[in-house]
């Protein structure tokens, strides 16, 4: 895709399809967001892993993991769409990207780095303190080891009681 020019900043915003990241793009154009910045959507994910066979079925078990991939693929491409319409109606300078990766966290990092993007604002699952600590979350991730700033915006409910 091509680069766009801009003389702003450049911000980085991880989405998922969820509502807590639909949430903290919202959070970006209405809070955030400076006619010259330059904004990229960003989509990570990993392919399901592909079923193992050595009998007779690996084909079926092939179209089978293609066609799910297709599907998923597919869906991804209309959230990423439904970003797009926004940044066009809002007349943001964006770039989507989808990343195949794993893990996100280590994704989003690296895509802030390649993009030199100077924050990161993402959404949260809004995991409890004791999920958070034994199995970490990507925003958690993403804290820790970006080298820019990360706004983390809580979801949907939590944002709604605060204000």
């Amino acid at each position: 895709m091509a680069e766009i020019k801009s003389s702003g900043r450049t911000v980085l915003i991880p989405v998922d399809g969820s509502e807590n990241a639909s949430t903290a793009f919202q959070f970006y154009i209405d809070a955030v967001h400076q006619p010259e910045d330059r904004l990229i959507v960003l989509h990570a994910f990993e392919l399901p892993p592909l079923p193992y066979s050595s009998g007779p079925f690996v084909f079926a078990y092939y179209e089978e993991w293609s066609q799910m991939v297709k599907e998923t693929r597919e869906g991804q491409e209309a959230m990423l769409k439904s970003y797009e319409d926004q940044c066009k109606e809002k007349n943001v300078h964006y770039q989507v990207l989808m990343v195949v990766g794993k893990p996100a966290g280590e994704v989003i990092c690296k895509v802030s780095e390649d993009e030199k993007a100077d924050l990161i604002i993402m959404g949260t699952r809004g995991q409890g303190l004791l999920r958070r600590t034994l199995i970490g979350s990507v925003s958690d991730y993403v804290v820790h080891h970006a080298h820019i700033p990360v706004g983390v915006v809580p979801g949907p409910q939590k944002l709604k009681q605060e204000t």
